[in-house]
């Protein structure tokens, strides 16, 4: 049986677009701009397309990671919010 291929290796810096998909609140930008300043990050948070009942919502983000250790920490955070579903 042939191994599964492996996945690609992340190079650093690197320029992540990323996605929060949470529950449609009003204070959510806020959390996440919070998690962001904890891991002295800055982004717009930009509000995406709703869920088709309007329940959730995506965020849009666009960051430059420097490492490793601070993407698996930013991921942490964000998932870390109540509310959010995923991080993408």
């Amino acid at each position: 049986m042939p191994d599964a291929p492996k996945a690609p290796q992340l190079e650093f810096p690197l320029e992540w677009n990323g996605k929060v998909i949470a529950c449609d609140t009003p204070e959510m930008p806020d959390l996440i701009l919070r998690a962001l300043k904890q891991l002295d990050l800055s982004s717009p948070v930009c509000r995406g397309s709703g869920s088709a009942k309007g329940r959730y919502i995506t965020y849009n983000l666009n960051l430059l990671l420097m490492d490793r250790p601070t993407m698996e920490k930013l991921f942490t955070a964000l998932a870390a919010i109540p509310g959010v579903k995923m991080v993408l």
